[in-house]
């Protein structure tokens, strides 16, 4: 496994078109690197129904040599049929059960993939993937379990030397990324996770679900995580939208780097790019080492400001709605800054 390449909210329907688009997409990922690592970030389907997973798998199974890491998202999970939604948050509706699993699963052995559990974890060069999975088929809100969340501790707190922790799950936590906490947001784990990745503030999350396109996609620096906002693959509703939206991660001399991309239509957009300062802000604050050990004090060169943009929130809209934000709260000079105080502190 060589390089990293990351979708979401493909929404695979069988059709000409979003065919076209996946095929389209996975053919530049081949070009650039025949064995790519894809990870494929939830909402693989339109509509959660066995014959596109399988319609997908027989995209993904025409590609040999890249690997395919997959998880689900609320559109895989809650069932073809609004009649059939749940919201309540113990809800534990049957097309889970009866159609998600047996044919995600039937997916992930079709495409091989490296997973060997319905969460796992994968060593894809110096980062240690981390994929988080639904386990109940709520509407919109993400259903993990306690098991889960005590394994993503345990593991968030092994990180092998020299690996940074890039955790992917489908939906983004509330109060976070613009649009974060359309249709009643994260769910009742939200503390949870929150807490608990608070323990291990030198991480990296990354989601899709909310269909932000290209300019208003946002790395947003956390107390307990830097958090990555992806583009929809080819159903961004604002910002650039593009054929076939995706990064490539790549090592840089600060952290982590987002190479943006149409995939579909080959063209790098560099005006997109993004990065994620290693240590984070979060774990520099913190007063925590790149390995998330303990120090006496915070991190020398980190001024008051890091903390107002640690807590810098959206009012978020309601319902529905595609407006765009009165203004970035994350944009190129927040970014700028927060690389700067990232490297003063870090003493590069």
């Amino acid at each position: 496994m060589t390089s990293l390449f990351v979708l979401s909210d493909v929404h695979y329907d069988g059709t000409p078109e979003r065919t076209r688009a996946l095929a389209a997409c996975l053919t530049t990922i081949q070009g650039l690197d025949g064995e790519a690592t894809v990870m494929i970030d939830g909402d693989l389907t339109n509509q959660g129904l066995a014959a596109e997973f399988a319609g997908l798998g027989d995209v993904l199974a025409g590609f040999d040599g890249l690997t395919f890491l997959l998880n689900l998202g609320n559109h895989d999970v809650r069932g073809p049929f609004s009649a059939g939604w749940e919201t309540a948050p113990d809800a534990d509706p049957a097309h889970y059960h009866r159609v998600t699993v047996p044919a995600f699963t039937a997916l992930q052995a079709r495409v091989h993939s490296p997973m060997t559990g319905w969460y796992d974890r994968i060593v894809v060069g110096p980062w240690l993937v981390v994929v988080l999975n639904l386990e109940r088929g709520l509407k919109d809100a993400a259903a993990l379990s306690d098991a889960q969340l005590t394994w993503l501790d345990q593991t968030l707190g092994a990180v092998p030397t020299g690996l940074t922790p890039l955790v992917f799950l489908h939906q983004p936590l509330n109060h976070t990324h613009w649009r974060s906490d359309l249709y009643g947001g994260f769910g009742t784990f939200d503390a949870p996770l929150k807490g608990l990745l608070g323990r291990h503030p030198n991480t990296v999350l990354l989601t899709g679900h909310i269909h932000n396109g290209f300019g208003y996609t946002e790395v947003i620096p956390r107390s307990y995580a830097t958090l990555v906002d992806l583009p929809a693959m080819s159903v961004s509703e604002l910002g650039y939208r593009g054929l076939g939206l995706g990064y490539r991660l790549v090592q840089n001399a600060a952290g982590l780097g987002l190479e943006a991309w149409d995939l579909a239509a080959g063209t790098r957009l560099a005006q997109y790019d993004q990065v994620v300062d290693l240590p984070t802000l979060g774990a520099l604050t913190a007063g925590l080492t790149e390995a998330a050990k303990p120090r006496p004090t915070p991190a020398k060169g980190l001024p008051e400001a890091a903390k107002t943009v640690l807590t810098a929130a959206y009012d978020q809209p309601e319902g529905d709605d595609l407006s765009v934000p009165p203004r970035a709260l994350f944009g190129p000079d927040v970014q700028a800054r927060v690389h700067a105080w990232c490297r003063a502190a870090a003493g590069r």
